[in-house]
C-alpha cells in the first residue's frame, strides 16, 4: 500500500508496524432516510475499494 508523506520511496510499504483500522457510524431519521459515515487510517482510497463498498453495503443494509 503506499502511504502518504514518503515521496522518495519507489515501492509500496512492505509492512508495518501498527494496524489500520475503519470505522463506521450509520444514523436514519425519522422519515427512514440513511446515511453512513466512514472513516479510515488511509489518505486515500482507491476508487475500485470505494465502488465496492457502495455495493456491498447499499445492497446489505438497503442505503
Amino acid at each position: 500500500m503506499w502511504m502518504a508523506g514518503y515521496a522518495a520511496r519507489t515501492n509500496a510499504s512492505q509492512g508495518g508496524a501498527q494496524d489500520l483500522f475503519a470505522k463506521a457510524l450509520a444514523v436514519e431519521d425519522t422519515a427512514g432516510a440513511r446515511l453512513v459515515v466512514v472513516t479510515y487510517d488511509l489518505l486515500v482510497v482507491p476508487r475500485t475499494l470505494r465502488q465496492a463498498l457502495v455495493k456491498r453495503c447499499g445492497g446489505a443494509y438497503t442505503i
